[in-house]
């Protein structure tokens, strides 16, 4: 683990400097930050290609590379020159990573491609870039070409953090979704800003910055910070908000369908104030870069050459194999899609020791002058344990990026680490002290229908980390539920209850990520806001609004009122300290208020946000979701997904929420709340999926509305027609796997 106050920045050789940082406890100790570089093959090449070709209108080409983290010989020797060549050289225990590439053309100033890194070693990752048109293809010969000019436009980036603990400070990161939600109303921003953070509008970096919606408050105590330290924490204190806000944003996307971007606004996303203290661990984000730079004529020979087809190139990327207890993968690929002959070159085998990324070239096809870009491939997976091998089927896809990651492996792995616990015994802890806790973790792999089961973990004071480990009969893609027990010693209990993670099946997107989750306090902050919606020239004059926050599972209960005459700025945000069970809350809201001079008394209303839009012609409205008639044992049932939305005039979905999955430990109601027209009856939809044990397709209960409905009591068992239909479609699934099975070892066999 880094130490922030103990870092040193080191000058060599013509203007180079590196970052090294002092581990936390061992002064011994030093972690030197790599440089992102361009790494040479087995006969000294960079891997590196650029490859022009011909199309019917012009010359274009497309662009590779590998890239991966080094420390170059010349920065060890000068890190062990200034500080001792004595000093152990630490490895750094990446929390996440993700590799960018920055680049220009001649249309475009400022583009950025990202590339998942393998997570382990050097962090290979691989870029494919396809270049459009003559003009980005003369852009990127120009750059890379003998006395080119990349360096400085195109630059290689890596985004990864490591586990740190604070200093003797109080950091507070806060997040206004109300002034956020304001700002995005009055300015002319596109709303793809917040439904996709890649916006080219405006990125939230810029929103946040703009709309002041976000804060960052340190604060060193008695003890005197120094400026170097202060702006460490500072810019620390940024990415920690911008990296929230945008999970918290994708959280929200993701609830409710990627079709919701046009339309999506911040009142989907609670603000929050998080308090960061001294001794806590929290990821420190660090950014190395570097420029690519041109090549050698002598070089430039080997990496660039011309064709008449464009080239297939795919990139395959793994995850630590040693972690998981894979000894090899084999990867073979299949191009065209259906080819009798296998392509020269299209087998790779991944082991620990060797390259965690692999890039497949073929010539390649076109059909009446449209390119092929659909392969397939399988692999075979064989573990250090000397199990059985897993073969996959055949998978055909057009991606130019493959990452196979543990659940592609048929590996359920996530570790829950409790260091920021307040245990009892500990050094540094406020007046909450925990005994221990337990952890519950529900799994069905809905790939099979098979659920796994696992005993429940108990971390304490000399047991503060718990792997859950264990494979599935095949890879799988969805999330695991799990419930934390938080026993204080006291003797009073402190439930978190059930929430999904999708860390033990990532789907890496950009950022590799560490299956781990950091739990923390049994308490967290909640912050309530209330914000009067005034339509277009119409105003308020009054409001006297009531809130309650109830938390049925820990018997917690708390209320507050804002009586508000001053509209032109927003009402005081309600920020109290309680358990940490977010999916457990409720906020219940009543009143009145006067309206164009008119007086109104507020619908009762009952949310599971932590936002309230006071609208007089969009009153909110809420479902209870009850699944205590559900005859568990009768499937037998394994769990049951609910997913709930609305409509508008033109049937677009919207508003869209997959609730937490019910399972037979899983009984709690939960709420969805919408808000409508109010000149017209309520209506959401729903439609549910009825899992059975070892099954591989649910029983569907088909899209169903509820009008003006404000119970939903879940079926004890759905009709016959559904199981008729899940079993038939379960066969078909069966049938299918198979056949893609014999295709794998048929491929596998030439």
């Amino acid at each position: 683990m880094i130490n922030i106050e103990a870092t040193q920045v080191i000058s060599y050789g013509e203007g180079q400097v590196v970052t090294v940082y002092r581990d936390f406890t061992d002064a011994n100790t030093w972690y030197i930050v790599p440089e992102p570089v361009i790494p040479l093959d087995g006969n000294g090449i960079p891997e590196f290609s650029l490859v022009s070709y011909m199309t019917d209108k012009e010359v274009t080409g497309t662009c590779s590379f590998q890239t991966e983290l080094q420390v170059s010989q010349a920065a060890l020797q000068a890190v062990k020159a200034k500080l001792g060549a004595d000093i152990v050289i630490g490895q750094f225990d990446w929390q996440s990573v993700k590799a960018v590439f920055h680049f220009a053309t001649a249309k475009q100033a400022a583009l950025e491609l990202f590339a998942t890194p393998s997570m382990y070693g050097s962090n290979r990752a691989s870029f494919i870039i396809h270049l459009p048109d003559s003009d980005t293809y003369e852009a990127f010969k120009n750059a890379f070409g003998p006395g080119g000019s990349a360096a400085g436009t195109f630059v290689i980036e890596y985004d990864v953090t490591a586990l740190t603990r604070l200093p003797p400070v109080t950091v507070t990161v806060e997040f206004d979704s109300q002034t956020a939600y304001d700002y995005q109303r009055t300015v002319d921003v596109s709303r793809d800003t917040w439904g996709h953070v890649t916006s080219e509008t405006v990125s939230i970096t810029e929103h946040l910055q703009q709309s002041k919606a976000g804060k960052i408050t340190i604060d060193p105590g008695a003890r005197p910070l120094d400026q170097g330290t202060l702006q460490l924490l500072t810019q620390w204190g940024n990415d920690t908000l911008q990296r929230d806000v945008e999970q918290a944003v994708a959280a929200a996307t993701r609830m409710m369908g990627s079709n919701t971007a046009p339309t999506f606004n911040m009142t989907a996303v609670s603000s929050f104030r998080n308090v960061f203290t001294e001794g806590q661990i929290v990821p420190w984000v660090i950014t190395p870069r570097s420029p690519i730079p041109s090549f050698s004529d002598a070089v430039w020979k080997k990496v660039s050459s011309s064709v008449s087809i464009r080239p297939m190139r795919v990139a395959f990327t793994v995850q630590n194999l040693s972690a998981n207890g894979v000894e090899s993968i084999q990867v073979m690929v299949n191009y065209p899609v259906g080819s009798e002959t296998p392509p020269a070159n299209n087998t790779f085998e991944f082991t620990p020791g060797g390259s965690s990324s692999w890039i497949f070239t073929a010539p390649g096809h076109s059909d009446r002058g449209v390119f092929d870009g659909k392969y397939s491939y399988h692999y075979v997976v064989n573990y250090a344990d000397g199990s059985q091998p897993y073969m996959s089927g055949e998978i055909e896809s057009d991606d130019s990026e493959i990452y196979i990651s543990a659940n592609d492996l048929k590996i359920l792995y996530i570790e829950f680490v409790a260091e920021n616990v307040a245990f009892k015994n500990a050094k540094n802890f406020d007046t909450i002290s925990v005994d221990y806790m337990l952890i519950d973790l529900f799994f069905v792999n809905q790939a099979t229908g098979a659920p796994l089961q696992f005993q429940q973990a108990k971390l304490d004071a000399t047991n503060k980390s718990h792997v859950f480990k264990s494979q599935t009969h095949e890879p799988f893609a969805n999330p695991c539920s799990y419930k934390l027990t938080y026993v204080l010693t006291s003797g009073a209990q402190v439930i978190v209850d059930w929430q999904t993670t999708k860390l033990a099946a990532p789907k890496q997107e950009g950022a590799a990520t560490a299956p781990v989750v950091h739990l923390n306090s049994p308490f967290q902050n909640r912050t309530i806001t209330l914000f009067p919606l005034a339509p277009k020239d119409q105003t308020f004059q009054m409001a006297s609004i009531s809130a309650t926050y109830t938390d049925s599972v820990n018997n917690t209960n708390e209320q507050y009122s804002w009586n508000i005459t001053e509209f032109s700025r927003s009402p005081e945000m309600w920020t109290f300290l309680a358990p940490a069970n977010q999916n457990g809350q409720i906020v219940s809201f009543e009143g009145t208020y006067i309206f164009d001079n008119q007086p109104y008394s507020l619908q009762p209303a009952q949310t599971s946000l932590t936002m309230f839009v006071l609208d007089p012609k969009k009153p909110l409205f809420s479902v209870i979701v009850d699944p205590s008639q559900v005859e568990w044992e009768a499937g037998p049932y394994t769990q049951v997904i609910v997913k709930l939305y609305t409509k508008d005039d033109k049937g677009n979905i919207s508003n869209i929420k997959t609730l937490i999955p019910f399972h037979k430990g899983n009984s709690q109601t939960q709420l969805y709340t919408y808000y409508y027209d109010a000149s017209k009856t309520p209506v959401c939809y729903y439609t549910a999926e009825y899992w059975i044990k070892d099954q591989p397709a649910p029983a569907k209960i088909a899209e169903t509305d509820l009008s003006a409905t404000g119970q939903l009591t879940l079926f004890g068992k759905p009709p016959q027609a559904a199981l008729t239909a899940a079993d038939k479609l379960a066969q078909v699934l069966q049938s299918g796997r198979a056949e893609a099975s014999d295709r794998a070892r048929m491929l596998a066999s030439r």
